[in-house]
């Protein structure tokens, strides 16, 4: 895993976080009302880093038209905030 989980210290700043459309094709969008950096990362099945993007703008497109249909998690940190969501691309 390429960061350590943390403590959430706001859920409700987490529950802003948007993640779609799940199950998706070759795009996936995130969405977040917070202006701060973000680390973002997508991992396959076995936990291998696939995607890593830091950003600190609130909308964030990626492009995961390489990656073979299949199960992944997607990862999101905000300061000492976690976010793990699993996804299905088709």
């Amino acid at each position: 895993c390429p960061i350590q989980p943390v403590i959430v210290s706001n859920s409700n700043q987490l529950n802003r976080i948007q993640i779609y459309p799940n199950p998706f094709t070759d795009q996936l969008q995130v969405r977040t009302s917070i202006k701060s950096l973000k680390q973002v990362y997508l991992l396959n099945s076995v936990g291998q880093m696939l995607i890593k993007i830091e950003t600190s703008f609130e909308n964030l497109e990626l492009d995961c038209s390489s990656i073979p249909p299949g199960m992944y998690e997607l990862q999101i940190l905000q300061g000492t905030m976690f976010r793990s969501e699993r996804i299905i691309k088709f």
